[in-house]
């Protein structure tokens, strides 16, 4: 009600308004919202080796070693029991040996896919809403129809 007269119009606005505090509120900041190391408004992340849990089915034998993608500071040195000290980034994963994929991901030339920047750009935490098609899922086959209608009715003239 407070939205509505502020003027916050259509109604879809203001749901979407209140679905974002709500994220927020919930501490679901989007791609990169876990990123601790981030400067002039990049990113770097890398794949590290980790121990894996060794209840999983899917590390099998002594050496169980699990790819995680982390955050790093740029200037910090490839050392690996620093390394392994991060926490994993959500949203990113290893596909494959060694590449890092996920969203707004942007691998370093030279790297081999192991390094990766990301990098504020526009639309990157918005919720993207559907487009309406033919009046909507309510009046798709009326409108279908119509348009049909009308064409066969040039069609015969």
């Amino acid at each position: 009600m407070q939205l509505r007269k502020l003027g916050v119009e259509p109604a879809r606005t203001r749901r979407y308004l209140l679905w974002w505090r709500d994220k927020f509120r919930n501490g679901e900041y989007g791609i990169g919202g876990d990123l601790k190391d981030v400067k002039d408004s990049v990113a770097h992340v890398r794949v590290v080796e980790m121990p894996g849990d060794r209840s999983s089915r899917t590390f099998v034998g002594p050496d169980a070693m699990k790819k995680l993608v982390v955050n790093v500071p740029p200037e910090l040195s490839t050392d690996e029991s620093k390394l392994r000290a991060l926490k994993p980034v959500k949203g990113l994963k290893v596909m494959g040996a060694h590449t890092i994929v996920g969203p707004f991901v942007e691998p370093v030339k030279g790297a081999g896919g192991s390094i990766a920047v990301i990098k504020v750009q526009e639309g990157m935490w918005e919720q993207r809403r559907g487009q309406k098609v033919d009046g909507g899922e309510r009046r798709k086959v009326q409108v279908r129809r119509k348009r049909k209608l009308e064409e066969l009715r040039k069609a015969k003239s």
